[in-house]
């Protein structure tokens, strides 16, 4: 057992590097690599000496060898585990050992294993990583131990400031209590956090936000016509809505070049998007099922598509629905083609590849929507619909979204006015050109409703 240690006034701000071999050459090896590195190496040449030194000192990152005498490395970074949840855990094994290493991931928890004979800038990756997750756990635990004593302080303010707290306090008591009066108020919130990303589209000038309302709209009509319950017709509308996210992941150039001009190289690199976007929701594991859809938007109804050329039913429904409407928008609208084409022509392109690239059943469902114009109400309002922003009341529900001229989402649909609401409007809304009308719910008006 040893502890390499210099400059003692030096050392009280160094993390603790814990190496355990049970041959000195390597020791040595690690000794000399680890030679500039700013922390305090400790070395021992088996399991129970290693835990000795954990009893003295708060190891930071301790990294073990697979196969030692008396304790293996399983079983030392199960006690290491144990003894200090927090440090960070390297194995380091040779290719034989996987059977020893796959019990030390299942009870020592190691954070990293290194093969041997190890690569030492990998090495040296992974002390790294180490040290800075111990690094911010620590200054977690320090904010913490912060945050405690602020609280402890608020205690010793003045009373007026009580007042504001207590006044904060009763408003949030209030928003839960409203919450919790209607489920449904809550899912229909929910969603409308969600289509926040959608902004992220509207706010990109090479992104068509008023396309992805189209294609959002018909998505659901069309998952509505497959018989699909009210769950998954919300999912194939968000996966509409932010179909094209992932374009924030192309250059300028590429997205300044018109669809109707792709050779098969620009459209090789254009649907990337695609990818793009499920690394973006990703994070988020409620949107995964809309992640999905989006990633293979691509795909063909015979196999050909991209990326993983699934066929048919293999294929999610709502990447089938999506890909059929986003097209029908796109020879619609005039992206495809440069120009754009009558409501039965771009059905007929769309119908010339059914089988091939289109799912038929999800064309015959376009097709009955399309037939008896179904859309969202957003969609089809007019100026003489709906009411003024001036006739607008307290406890009046919202029958659809409220959207700027730059089609960013504002206010979702299902929200009930409030008097703050209402004030908010008249601030986004000033200076805006048009004359905008809200369609309310005629079931839903209660001017009762709280006015915060």
């Amino acid at each position: 057992m040893s502890t390499d240690a210099s400059m003692p006034n030096a050392v009280v701000e160094q993390p603790f590097l814990l190496c355990v071999d049970d041959e000195q050459n390597i020791l040595k090896s690690l000794r000399r690599l680890l030679m500039s590195e700013p922390v305090q190496l400790l070395t021992a040449t088996n399991g129970n000496e290693a835990l000795a030194l954990m009893e003295q000192h708060a190891i930071d990152v301790v990294i073990s060898d697979m196969r030692m005498p008396e304790m293996d490395g399983a079983e030392f970074l199960k006690h290491a585990y144990h003894k200090q949840p927090d440090c960070y855990r390297i194995l380091m094994t040779g290719y034989a050992d996987m059977q020893s290493t796959v019990a030390a991931v299942n009870e020592g928890r190691i954070n990293r294993y290194i093969a041997k004979p190890w690569n030492n800038q990998e090495l040296l990756a992974a002390i790294a990583d180490g040290l800075k997750m111990r690094q911010l756990q620590k200054a977690n635990a320090v904010l913490q131990q912060r945050v405690i004593a602020q609280n402890q302080q608020l205690k010793l303010l003045n009373q007026d400031l009580e007042q504001r707290v207590e006044l904060r306090t009763a408003q949030l008591k209030q928003t839960l209590a409203q919450l919790k009066i209607s489920n449904a108020q809550t899912e229909r919130t929910n969603s409308a956090l969600l289509k926040v990303l959608y902004n992220q589209i509207s706010m990109n000038p090479s992104i068509d936000g008023r396309f992805a309302l189209r294609v959002s709209s018909h998505c659901r009509a069309v998952a509505r016509q497959l018989g699909l319950a009210l769950p998954q017709q919300e999912q194939v509308a968000i996966a509409g809505l932010l179909c094209e996210i992932g374009l924030s992941g192309l250059t300028a150039a590429q997205l300044s070049k018109p669809m109707y001009l792709f050779d098969a190289n620009d459209w090789i690199r254009y649907r990337e998007h695609a990818r793009y976007a499920e690394e973006i929701l990703t994070p988020a594991v409620a949107l995964a099922p809309m992640a999905e859809m989006i990633r293979h938007q691509y795909e063909q109804f015979s196999g050909q598509g991209w990326p993983d050329k699934l066929t048919a039913e293999h294929i999610p429904l709502g990447a089938r629905i999506l890909a059929a409407v986003r097209d029908y928008h796109g020879y619609h609208g005039g992206r495809l083609l440069g120009r754009s084409l009558l409501q039965p022509d771009a059905m007929r392109m769309l119908r010339q590849q059914q089988g091939t690239v289109y799912d038929p059943q999800v064309l015959i469902a376009l097709q009955e929507i399309l037939a008896h114009d179904v859309v969202e109400p957003q969609l089809v309002a007019t100026n003489r619909q709906g009411l003024s922003l001036d006739e607008l009341q307290p406890g009046m529900k919202l029958k659809s979204s409220v959207y700027n001229q730059k089609n960013m989402l504002l206010i979702p649909d299902g929200t009930v006015l409030t008097t703050t609401l209402i004030s908010k409007l008249r601030k986004l809304l000033a200076g805006q050109h048009e004359t905008m009308r809200f369609l309310i719910d005629p079931e839903v008006q209660d001017p009762a409703q709280p006015t915060g």
